[in-house]
């Protein structure tokens, strides 16, 4: 993968402040769960979309978008979180660690209703 054109100089062009949120999740009893999300904390990021192919989910075509969002580098976030941005939810699909510069990119889908 082709490294991102972040780098430390560039953290002012983190504008974006989303909520990052981690599951909770509770036994019913019965041997299925429910799952509620906690807040974990809020970041300045840089967030961008990164391509929108059209995916099959039932008998429409809805655009499926994958979402690139550079935060500087944390421990605290791993991939299965979400931010929570404006009203979207971008699950984190995976995440590209870049500790020199000091910053990760987060991989997130979203699909677009």
């Amino acid at each position: 993968m082709n490294k991102p054109k972040t780098s430390t100089r560039d953290f002012r062009q983190f504008r974006d402040l989303l909520t990052v949120t981690k599951p909770i999740r509770t036994g019913d009893g019965y041997g299925g769960e429910s799952v509620t999300w906690e807040t974990v904390n809020t970041v300045w990021a840089h967030v961008q979309t990164a391509r929108i192919p059209l995916v099959q989910i039932g008998d429409r075509v809805t655009p499926s978008g994958e979402i690139l969002v550079t935060v500087r580098l944390t421990s605290r976030i791993v991939s299965g979180m979400r931010f929570t941005w404006v009203l979207r939810v971008l699950t984190i699909v995976s995440i590209d660690e870049y500790p020199t510069d000091g910053y990760m990119v987060c991989r997130c889908s979203e699909v677009v209703a």
